[in-house]
């Protein structure tokens, strides 16, 4: 049930990108559409895991990155809280 839904919701993605993008067409049937989403839902299924190998370091970089900078922001707040409140 889980595959017909991907499929049928690629090829819905691609009519309605033929329907807001100037310059795409789409001249075929139900079944061709049908088709394209297909493809479409298998490409996704062997680039993604590709994607998401080649970018894994990058992502974690990201990850550390903001954890370390929201760290430090809340010491930042914390202190200027507790020198504020002697006041």
């Amino acid at each position: 049930m889980g595959l017909i839904l991907a499929i049928v919701g690629n090829a819905f993605g691609l009519w309605v990108t033929t329907q807001l993008v100037p310059g795409i067409t789409f001249h075929g049937s139900l079944v061709t559409l049908l088709v394209a989403g297909a493809l479409w839902g298998l490409f996704n299924l062997i680039v993604r895991p590709i994607a998401v190998i080649l970018t894994w370091r990058a992502v974690r970089q990201c990850v550390v990155l903001r954890v370390c900078l929201s760290a430090l922001w809340r010491v930042w707040i914390s202190t200027w809280s507790v020198e504020h409140s002697r006041s």
